[in-house]
């Protein structure tokens, strides 16, 4: 073997070592971190039940409320059955109101109608355009209800109005699926909500 071809056998050698060598993570942003993670979590399906906690300025307990989300590719319907009943409908043209049996569309509402079928969707080429993402530890502490957050956690940090104008940030939490959202906003106001999948989701259709 000549010094020429060893030369080549080495070059080669070396390459294949280096592309089956796994890529560090340090050599990842926390953007890119925070989309991988948020790539693990099982996408939600049909129906989710939800509890939500609202922390508003001012007031000593949090208003509750609990319902289900009933998810299908183009809309998400927010139905509260307690203290009362109402529903919401979310979707790309924003968010529509239940009145009198029929959804009626709220002015200006396209964005955050849009925002939260983001979220469920896991549509990142909307989640990046519109925020800053990073992870966070979920062990930082507690939710604010006072239970152990568990799996892990990304933070979104609005990059643009409207979103700017009412959200400091918001911070998405799971293991294996998405199964807490918290809503931080500039007023000082904090939302928690969590999520789990109904016994007959896999049945339920809109």
């Amino acid at each position: 073997m000549n010094w020429r071809l060893g030369f080549l056998l080495w070059v080669l050698a070396s390459a294949s070592a280096a592309a089956a060598a796994p890529v560090s993570d340090k050599a990842q942003t926390p953007q890119a971190t925070a989309l991988q993670q948020m790539a693990s979590w099982q996408l939600p399906q049909g129906k989710l039940l939800f509890t939500q906690q609202k922390w508003i300025r001012g007031l000593k307990r949090p208003l509750k409320s609990q319902g289900y989300l009933q998810l299908s590719p183009q809309s998400l319907d927010w139905v509260t059955e307690q203290p009362v009943q109402s529903a919401v409908r979310l979707d790309k043209q924003g968010v529509q109101q239940q009145l009198a049996g029929t959804f009626q569309l709220q002015a200006g509402t396209e964005l955050i109608g849009h925002l939260m079928l983001a979220v469920l969707q896991q549509d990142q080429a909307f989640l990046q355009q519109y925020f800053s993402l990073q992870p966070v530890q979920s062990s930082a502490g507690q939710a604010p209800s006072g239970q152990e957050q568990t799996g892990q956690c990304v933070q979104l940090v609005p990059l643009q109005a409207p979103l700017t104008n009412f959200y400091r940030h918001i911070v998405l939490c799971g293991e294996g699926s998405l199964s807490r959202i918290e809503l931080i906003e500039l007023a000082g106001n904090r939302s928690e909500i969590l999520l789990t999948a109904a016994p007959d989701s896999a049945k339920t259709a809109l």
